[in-house]
């Protein structure tokens, strides 16, 4: 069986991946540790692991809402403008 996935699919999956965990340590550095107070490294895991339980009580579940056709198609003028550039 060949595989289907071409660099540029993987390139955009690590950047969504990496977007995802971005978000989640931005909301977590602005809800939870931006203006603590901690006097120790046990008092910064405990608010740390407070904020997880707290975000994983109601967990949402990622919805890919672009359409595969159109990123295919963008990917494919990148790669035929990057050829171009670079030929």
């Amino acid at each position: 069986m060949k595989c289907t996935w071409s660099r540029a699919d993987i390139v955009g999956t690590k950047q969504v991946i990496n977007a995802s965990v971005e978000g989640f340590f931005a909301k977590l550095t602005r809800r939870r540790l931006k203006y603590g107070v901690f006097h120790s490294v046990v008092d910064l895991q405990a608010a740390i692991n407070r904020f997880i339980k707290e975000h994983n009580q109601e967990p949402t579940p990622f919805i890919w809402k672009a359409d595969p056709d159109e990123i295919i198609a963008a990917v494919k003028r990148g790669t035929k403008r990057w050829n171009q550039s670079t030929s």
